[in-house]
């Protein structure tokens, strides 16, 4: 292990801080590996993607794949944003809208599965 600024880097390749590398955040695996196969087997991945919201049925499902997530940026001038950093990106809801105004994104999420 690489140490920096009190982060170690895990066999994973993730940094975290040491004593928080047992982060474990989950909708819970069963929930997980379906949006998984949702999201490998869906052409259109686009922040207004009807073929996303027709998996929705339940609400994690709903919290990830539905369209009405990206009206939360909706009403923000992003005109002048060219960098951004999303912390806790999840599945992409947000990250897919901001992608889609052109905007150069890190998207970082905390789970290291």
């Amino acid at each position: 292990m690489f140490s920096v600024n009190n982060l170690v880097k895990q066999n994973t390749g993730v940094w975290c801080l040491d004593k928080h590398s047992d982060f474990a955040y989950s909708d819970g695996e069963e929930a997980e590996l379906n949006l998984q196969e949702i999201i490998t087997n869906t052409s259109d991945l686009s922040s207004c993607s009807r073929e996303l919201e027709e998996n929705i049925h339940d609400w994690v499902s709903e919290y990830h794949l539905s369209h009405q997530r990206s009206n939360l940026l909706r009403a923000f001038d992003l005109d002048n944003v060219k960098n951004a950093l999303e912390l806790g990106c999840g599945c992409g809801a947000l990250t897919r809208y901001l992608g889609e105004q052109g905007i150069i994104l890190d998207a970082i999420e905390g789970k290291k599965g």
